[in-house]
């Protein structure tokens, strides 16, 4: 059985992650939260199995959002990773 690995980053550099495992699903969103980052008309967007995603730096550089459920670089912005509201609900 093969595990895929992929690996990514913000914009900037400053966070970087990997993934490992097969995605669940993978989509894009046309709604206007995920538009408005992307500068474009939908975001791409990967679910994940939990536990798939490690941080590998700049998880100082993270900001989270509870009013999104989302994680972003305070760098640049950029959405790094997001959760359903019902995975986050009493975490804070």
């Amino acid at each position: 059985m093969s595990r895929d690995i992929l690996r990514g980053s913000c914009l900037c550099g400053a966070v970087q992650y990997q993934v490992t495992g097969e995605a669940k699903r993978f989509y894009h969103c046309h709604c206007s939260r995920c538009r408005k980052p992307t500068g474009t008309g939908h975001a791409s967007n990967l679910s994940l199995q939990p536990g798939a995603l490690k941080w590998l730096s700049g998880e100082e550089h993270i900001l989270f959002a509870a009013s999104r459920a989302s994680w972003s670089c305070f760098g640049d912005g950029i959405p790094v990773h997001a959760e359903a509201p019902s995975a986050v609900q009493g975490s804070g």
